[in-house]
């Protein structure tokens, strides 16, 4: 081992150390962060520690939607009355839309959920299975998430297929890590990434496994999903209120028929409303109104839902 990977394997270490300091000893680590380490998700793969660092742009995002939490206040979403063992969420995963997606965060911060089910479109295309996940543990922004012990048991009956590399590659999970972490949620994890192609037989085979393994559990359902992709504001706006149709009245054969002008996920949206009989629109809007011009470029829309 040269000495450029040996002092690079060090730094790991002494970031997973530092966590689990922190973690377990209740250790406050200092106001100014280390930014090495905050822009670090740390892996275990194969036995070996692994990093993936968040691009500069993306890292200075999340920095920027951090920084400014007070002033989400004055514009909340109507409060969530939480009186069930289970919740679910419906996310963007562009860091464009970050400041709502954490406002969402917040609003059920209180949760506390004992396991958190995070589901992703495919984006890199890695074809092997329909259904992706992982066993290892993974550590963002100084929370320790580990993977929830289902996964075994799920890839035994060919519900699913371990990918080692899976979440250091795929921004619909790794980009909600570190609001999970800021929120203050620490709970195992079960990480999905679901193809387009997934059929619908195996979809309802893997939501009948987990609508009896949560049966009795407090669980934190998110479905990382972007909406209209590739269209005009005006032209995603129409598509957007046809997809609200199809949610509001669980229109499963147009939801599986659709295609990006509608959304990303088509499967990840299937699992997350056969969980939940009651959903509530909490916020919509597109990459244009966001930034405030460009209507007329190409986009992405974000709709963020509660269902319980």
């Amino acid at each position: 081992m040269n000495v450029k990977r040996k002092s690079l394997v060090l730094a790991v270490i002494c970031t997973v150390a530092i966590c689990l300091l922190r973690i377990g000893y209740g250790w406050d680590a200092p106001a100014e962060k280390d930014a090495k380490q905050n822009m670090r998700i740390v892996a275990v793969v194969d036995n070996e520690i692994q990093t993936v660092s968040y691009p500069a742009p993306e890292y200075l995002q999340l920095m920027n939607i951090f920084s400014k939490t007070e002033s989400l206040d004055e514009n909340r979403f109507e409060t969530l009355e939480i009186d069930k063992k289970q919740i679910g969420m419906i996310l963007p995963h562009h860091l464009l839309a970050g400041h709502e997606i954490l406002k969402a965060y917040r609003e059920i911060a209180d949760f506390d959920p004992e396991l958190i089910i995070l589901m992703s479109p495919n984006h890199q295309g890695r074809i092997n299975a329909p259904i992706l996940s992982r066993k290892e543990p993974l550590i963002a922004f100084d929370t320790i998430f580990l993977m929830d012990d289902c996964v075994l048991e799920m890839e035994n009956k060919h519900l699913i297929r371990y990918d080692k590399e899976l979440l250091l590659l795929e921004h619909g999970i790794y980009n909600h890590l570190p609001f999970l972490s800021e929120v203050g949620f620490d709970a195992p994890i079960l990480t999905l990434v679901v193809a387009r192609n997934t059929s619908v037989e195996q979809l309802d085979a893997v939501h009948a496994y987990l609508n009896d393994y949560t049966k009795n559990k407090k669980v934190l359902w998110i479905a990382s999903i972007d909406f209209s992709h590739y269209l005009p504001a005006a032209m995603a706006n129409t598509k957007d209120d046809e997809t609200m149709e199809w949610i509001e009245n669980r229109n499963y054969e147009a939801i599986a028929k659709s295609t990006s002008d509608h959304l990303d996920a088509p499967g990840v949206l299937r699992l997350w409303l056969k969980q939940f009989e009651n959903t509530k629109l909490l916020w919509h809007s597109n990459s244009a109104e966001i930034s405030d011009g460009f209507h007329d470029v190409p986009g992405t829309s974000y709709l963020i839902y509660y269902g319980e």
